[in-house]
């Protein structure tokens, strides 16, 4: 099934109602959130898109399921999803821990004038999207992904 997932439809499907009323997505305007994995990897159940982009550290066991292939995922990883690529987590351990972010085209708008940034598995589809992880290299993101928990949970606004 080639189903397309939306932000909006993300935060109705997977938050409680009066926490999905909040996460509005208004049109042509940049849309930033982070979540620590938990629950959330285990709610969808087919092959599909997404029309937001992702990058998830994934700690636990698991299988990534792409259109053209399966990758393992064994411990600690970051894998890059993009609005291109048919996709579907597969849960393999019971604890699955981590974080992820979500964002829309218009967040990352101004680094797409960047070669580097477009050449990156995060817009490359061609390019693999897991990149197993060290110990150390999981603590170091660990830490980032928490410090962006406690900036969208503020209520600074611009």
């Amino acid at each position: 099934m080639n189903e397309v997932l939306t932000l909006q439809r993300f935060y109705s499907d997977v938050l409680p109602a009066d926490k999905a009323q909040g996460c509005v997505i208004l049109p042509k305007t940049g849309h930033f959130n982070v979540f620590q994995r938990g629950a959330f990897c285990k709610k969808m159940t087919q092959m599909h898109r997404s029309d937001f982009y992702k990058i998830s550290l994934v700690i636990g066991t698991g299988i990534l399921h792409l259109e053209n292939r399966d990758i393992e995922i064994n411990g600690r990883a970051l894998v890059f999803y993009n609005p291109s690529m048919q996709y579907l987590f597969e849960p393999v351990s019971a604890v699955q821990d981590g974080y992820f972010c979500l964002f829309n085209d218009h967040f990352i708008a101004p680094s797409l004038l960047d070669n580097n940034f477009r050449n990156s598995p995060l817009f490359n589809a061609s390019l693999t999207p897991v990149y197993p992880l060290s110990e150390s290299q999981a603590e170091d993101l660990l830490f980032l992904f928490r410090k962006m928990t406690e900036e969208v949970e503020t209520s600074y606004i611009q």
